[in-house]
């Protein structure tokens, strides 16, 4: 099945459908006319674009599904507001509810509650639409809208024509036991081409490869033109919707200036969460109403984009946080070996410095008299010789000895101390030593004084 875009049904279905997409109003503001918006999405479909604003479901036979949705009323009077469901289909590749309230199988089972609501000038008011599916319901997708429909003003005039305002929500339901059906597409061929009213188009023939309907939307960017010129992007019209199996042609509408080319343009097309991208090589003809040769898209995959990949940019991360880690290891080894060293700081015996007495005896003149004069050629008085000493008292069975000169008293020896291990919380393990017998033994010991 092919399809020519901008049919007479297309046309009316676009027309009307910017008001069945809904006024996305927020609680902090409304916006003027009337609005419709949902507030609940399945908790599979959150990062789904099309199921925050459209109900998008697959349910087996006999469930029973319900969504919330608020009303708004931008009018500075209070507006008397009717919601129904209607019957909807798609026609060529447009969503085109049921004129008036022409139903279909699927809004025969949709009810809402409540039925009609009146809302204050500026604000809302919450409803609940409720789908129950049969048992015997058959497999397939169904569409309908819910539609929020205000009547033509009550002081119309004789001969004045008065207007009713509605707004929707669609409903996209794929019943059926199992998984959802698969949803994809695929960007068969771009060409350039040029209408009868001189504007610039880059024509794109997509086709619906899934079991799902699907709106697209997307932009068209040109690089490497003439003289190494770009331009775009340019968005790609919303309101295209097709059904599975299906072919489009969708029309990119570019600027009135642009050079015939050759151009590089690459096309990226979204529906809900699916995005495809595919390039070509396009030149434009001068001709009013002409088409150059379709050229067959190369598709663009997520690999071959030229743009910065997450598992790059997660190594790079790695290695820097790598990196900061080793140099606050190395950081604090130093700060260890400066500052936590607790062997005895080496210390240089002054050799003018005369070692101190014995206890119990008290150089000549430091008594409290005058100093001993120094004789010619003598020495200056130091402390006894060991054999002057008195002797210790002996206990008994022991032999009397003398005291120990403190100018030989023995110097204990410095032992190394044990390693000790500081284990820091890293990443890795990593371990500091602490006073290592080879500087202890590099170190002299202080001289012992009494």
């Amino acid at each position: 099945m092919r399809i020519r875009s901008m049919s007479m049904s297309r046309l009316l279905g676009v027309l009307l459908l910017t008001v069945l997409v809904g006024t996305g109003a927020s609680a902090q503001e409304v916006r003027d006319g009337l609005g419709i918006r949902l507030l609940e999405a399945p908790a599979d479909r959150v990062d789904d674009p099309r199921a925050l604003s459209y109900v998008i479901d697959h349910v087996a036979p006999g469930t029973t599904i319900e969504r919330d949705f608020e009303v708004t009323n931008g009018y500075d009077t209070a507006s008397l507001l009717e919601l129904y469901p209607v019957g909807a289909e798609i026609v060529g590749d447009a969503f085109v509810p049921g004129a008036g309230r022409e139903g279909n199988e699927l809004s025969s089972w949709i009810s809402v509650d409540p039925a009609t609501v009146e809302v204050a000038p500026r604000g809302t008011a919450t409803a609940t639409l409720r789908i129950d599916v049969p048992p015997d319901a058959t497999e397939g997708e169904r569409y309908g809208v819910v539609l929020a429909e205000r009547g033509p003003p009550s002081d119309v005039g004789e001969g004045e024509l008065g207007v009713a305002a509605r707004v929707g929500i669609r409903v996209y339901l794929s019943v059926g036991p199992g998984g959802e059906p698969t949803t994809d597409f695929r960007i068969e061929s771009l060409a350039g081409a040029t209408r009868d009213d001189g504007v610039r188009v880059v024509r794109a023939v997509v086709t619906n490869t899934g079991g799902r309907a699907l709106d697209f939307s997307g932009e068209l960017a040109l690089d490497q033109g003439p003289a190494g010129l770009t331009a775009g992007p340019y968005e790609v019209t919303p309101g295209t919707t097709l059904v599975p199996s299906a072919t489009v042609e969708l029309d990119v509408e570019l600027d009135d200036a642009i050079p015939s080319g050759p151009w590089d343009a690459r096309l990226t097309l979204t529906s809900g969460t699916l995005v495809r991208e595919a390039t070509a090589r396009l030149d434009f003809p001068d001709e009013a109403g002409a088409e150059g040769a379709p050229q067959d898209a190369v598709v663009v995959d997520a690999e071959d984009d030229d743009g910065p990949r997450v598992p790059v940019v997660a190594l790079g991360l790695g290695l820097l946080l790598l990196l900061l880690v080793a140099l606050g290891v190395w950081w604090g080894r130093r700060r260890a070996t400066r500052t936590d060293d607790p062997s005895p700081a080496p210390t240089v015996p002054d050799p003018g410095r005369r070692p101190a007495a014995a206890a119990g005896w008290e150089a000549p003149g430091t008594s409290g008299g005058p100093p001993p004069r120094r004789r010619p050629g003598g020495h200056r008085p130091g402390p006894p010789h060991p054999s002057h000493l008195p002797l210790r008292p002996a206990g008994p069975g022991q032999r009397p000895r003398r005291r120990h000169h403190p100018c030989r008293r023995r110097r204990p020896r410095a032992t190394a101390e044990p390693d000790v291990t500081v284990r820091i919380d890293l990443p890795t393990p990593t371990t500091v030593r602490i006073g290592s017998p080879e500087r202890l033994s590099s170190v002299a010991p202080r001289p012992i004084r009494p």
